[in-house]
């Protein structure tokens, strides 16, 4: 028993047996089979069942020894390697791990981030991200990381994801490093300057586009590789990495970003996420092709939601009002379309639009085929009959303007063609005010101001096949302006990149032209609300009537924005405009695009009056991406547009370049131009020698002659701008050393002799901007008393 002691075990007789009706009722009483009485060891087991010392031969009867069974398995339940998974579920704010381990912290979310089960980063000016929480991969050998991806393009350096502690211990995905190639790189610095020991595997070209890709790393600690997969196959490898994945991460940090890099200088990611996978091991080459393949599906759905409407109407209102061509895609990476239309003879199904008398209804079927796999997706589109020439001359006359016409103070644009080809014909009821027809190269519209203010009454006629229909105008043209009398200076200016309201308008005065001091206590007195939301280089001219100031300026933000390669080869068409009478109030921000189509940038515009014909010709540099040269590189060079009122503007054209062989150039960028006596004289930034040079001419668009300048002996500068000083024939120089002190002054009494004097510190003062940085590429111009007054 419990105690020890032996029990006495036996079975009791049977019925029979007592009754003496068993087969041994006639053995001697002394042998009783149906009892077999023994003494035998019990022990206990821990849950108190007894258990008899006996063999198997004593404890079974032999009909019971063979026994049958069933048994049902449901099967063997390995632990999973999966131990996060981001599918983009959003609950409150917070991006939800379908592994149930670490929910993701979204920073900056807003409404537009959130679509259709992706999650859009677009690297605004409060960017995207997400945190991988601390203990995501603390404790790791081997890890395999998975996204399902598509990204925007254009953007070098920019970082997928990373796990990490800082600058100097990480682990990251880049679609395009700063080589233009995939990338995944291990670093493990002693500082912050991990790149410095980064041991990388990379693909031969970046990410593609626009398109869902499925990008897949691997580290196995076990032969010290990395592995970069595209789609499922290998791209780039590395086996010489020494570093852990415990080498990187540090307790109670954060365990990486999405979206983000450790480098503050680095952009953000822009592009869209679908799927985010972190595994626990190095999965092997099988695992990862399957995984591409569960992806499949995904990736389908994906390509076929990003064709909308609005990706295919081609400038067309909406699929109600088709009116021209359609544009319709015929892949989008390795996801194949094919278009059926309902009805040929309106809508082909390359998505040409054939208009007749009457609206025709049709529907577009695009089949989008991937993997062996496919889906279908229909658009209903409406055609609208052809217009009427009387109904397109109505259209054209409903957009038909004149700028400024309530406050007219220079020479206005007089359109010739109405937008459906009609052609215009402009009277003027004061030709000797408001000239109506063209003067050789001078287009009609030439202003003449007068003693006080007028009105002048413009009918613009429009024609198209036989039809007539007329527009009337009245411009109310300002009083001519008295002589002006200079009496200070104006500074406007940008202070620079490492500030996140560095790159917007500053605004500094002066009477002297060289001690300054800055306004709106050192605050932008403009910022950009479009585009990039960033500005540099703003560029200010005064009207040759005096008393209108154009402000043209950089649209380009580098502050959390995709860095500088992008900034040249996918940066801004266009330039940004502001407009003021006082210098005090301002005119809303307009974006105006000026750039050729190829154009990778548009940067440091500027303008100067022509004369001869009454315009504005505004310049600027920018890379055509459509002209490399014989090694793939492209060079800037230097364009131009003519504007009366920086509304309108004329197709660009190539200005000044420094060609050479196998269609390189010299770059050349921040050309400003100044007039003296009928004399041009042009500062232009050689961006291979890092210096300006200076040039002459009698025209703008003459023969221009080197002039033989010591401004080439100052080193290392960029964004000139030249002013005559108010009161004495001099002229100040003012360079952007940009490695250095930032803007000197340097003075001359020639600019036709063009030797400079680079002034002392102790000679001028510039505003401060941003301590250190003063301020960076602007201008200035001279202002009268009231101006001066205006701004203090």
């Amino acid at each position: 028993d419990e105690n020890g002691n032996d029990v006495f075990v036996y079975h009791a007789r049977s019925e029979e047996c007592y009754e003496d009706k068993c087969d041994y009722a006639s053995e001697s009483p002394l042998y009783d089979p149906c009892r077999h009485a023994r003494v035998r060891n019990v022990h206990w087991a821990a849950d108190g069942t007894p258990i008899l010392k006996m063999t198997s031969e004593q404890a079974v009867s032999s009909e019971n020894k063979n026994i049958e069974a069933t048994i049902t398995v449901d099967g063997v339940v390995e632990e999973s390697s999966d131990i996060l998974h981001y599918d983009m579920t959003i609950e409150n704010g917070t991006l939800v791990d379908k592994s149930g381990n670490k929910n993701g912290s979204i920073k900056n979310l807003k409404d537009e981030d959130i679509k259709d089960g992706r999650l859009v980063f677009n690297n605004d000016s409060d960017p995207l991200y997400v945190e991988i929480p601390d203990g995501t991969v603390n404790g790791l050998k081997d890890i395999t990381i998975s996204a399902i991806v598509n990204w925007k393009g254009g953007v070098n350096a920019s970082w997928l994801y990373t796990l990490g502690s800082d600058s100097g211990k990480y682990l990251f995905v880049t679609p395009s490093n700063n080589s233009s190639k995939l990338q995944s790189g291990f670093a493990y610095g002693s500082n912050l300057n991990g790149w410095q020991t980064e041991k990388a595997a990379s693909h031969t070209t970046k990410l593609a586009s626009n398109e869902w890709s499925m990008v897949t790393i691997t580290f196995n600690s076990d032969n010290n590789t990395l592995s970069l997969y595209l789609n499922g196959k290998l791209v780039g490898e590395n086996k010489n990495i020494s570093y852990e994945l415990v080498d990187i991460l540090k307790s109670g940090n954060v365990n990486g970003y999405i979206g983000k890099s450790f480098y503050s200088a680095d952009p953000y990611f822009t592009g869209e996420l679908a799927d985010f996978k972190i595994f626990n091991k190095a999965l092997n080459s099988d695992e990862i092709a399957e995984l591409n393949k569960e992806s499949d599906d995904l990736i389908l759905d994906l390509s076929a939601s990003s064709v909308e409407y609005e990706t295919i109407l081609n400038g067309n209102k909406d699929n109600d009002n088709i009116v021209s061509d359609l544009n319709l895609p015929t892949s989008i990476g390795a996801v194949s379309i094919e278009w059926e239309s309902s009805d040929e003879s309106v809508i082909s199904k390359e998505g040409n639009v054939i208009a007749s008398t009457e609206n025709k209804e049709v529907v577009l079927k695009a089949k989008f085929k991937y993997a062996n796999k496919s889906i279908e997706k229909t658009f209903d589109f409406t055609v609208l009959r052809e217009m009427t020439a009387l109904e397109k001359l109505n259209y054209d006359k409903d957009l038909l303007t004149i700028n400024n016409i309530d406050d007219v103070r220079g020479n206005l644009t007089l359109i010739n063609n109405g937008y459906y080809g009609s052609n215009i014909i402009w009277t003027s009821s004061d030709e000797a005010i408001i000239t109506s027809k063209d003067n050789g190269d001078i287009k009609a519209g030439v202003v003449t101001r007068q003693e006080d203010d007028v009105e002048v009454k413009l009918v613009a006629t429009l024609t198209l096949d036989n039809e007539i229909v007329t527009k009337e105008f009245t411009a109310k043209v300002k009083a001519k302006v008295k002589n002006l009398d200079y009496k200070g200076y104006i500074f406007t200016y940008f202070i620079g990149e490492n500030f996140a309201n560095g790159e917007q308008i500053y605004l500094g005065a002066s009477k002297d032209g060289l001690n300054w001091e800055e306004l709106n206590d050192n605050k932008p007195i403009l910022t950009s609300d479009l585009g990039e939301k960033g500005v540099r280089d703003p560029f200010i001219i005064r009207s040759p009537e005096g008393d209108k100031f154009y402000l043209i300026a950089t649209d380009l933000k580098i502050y959390n924005g995709n860095g500088w390669g992008a900034a040249q080869s996918s940066g801004s068409q266009s330039i940004m405009v502001w407009e003021s009478t006082d210098l005090f109030n301002w005119s809303n921000q307009r974006m105006v695009e000026v750039a050729i189509d190829t154009a990778g940038c548009t940067w440091a515009p500027e303008a100067v009056y022509d004369k001869t014909t009454g315009e504005y010709i505004v310049f600027w540099a920018s890379k055509d991406n459509a002209r490399p040269d014989s090694n793939g590189n492209y060079h800037h060079r230097i364009y131009y547009a003519k504007t009366r009122d920086f509304y309108t503007f004329t197709e660009p054209e190539l200005y000044y370049s420094i060609e050479l062989d196998n269609n390189s150039a010299t770059d050349v960028i921040d050309t400003t131009i100044i007039e003296d006596n009928g004399i041009y004289y042009r500062f232009t930034k050689n961006e291979v020698t890092k210096k300006v040079f200076l040039e002459k001419s009698d025209a703008i668009f003459g023969t221009w002659t080197k002039v033989d300048s010591n401004v080439t002996g100052f080193g290392g500068v960029e964004g000139p701008t030249i002013f005559k000083f108010n009161d004495r024939d001099e002229w100040c120089l003012l360079l952007d050393e940009y490695g250095g002190i930032k803007y000197y002054p340097a003075v001359t009494d020639s600019l036709e002799g063009g030797q400079f004097v680079k002034l002392d510190k102790s000679e001028y003062s510039l505003p401060k901007g941003a301590s250190p940085y003063g301020p960076r590429h602007g201008t200035v111009i001279p202002v009268t008393q009231e101006e001066y007054d205006n701004i203090m």
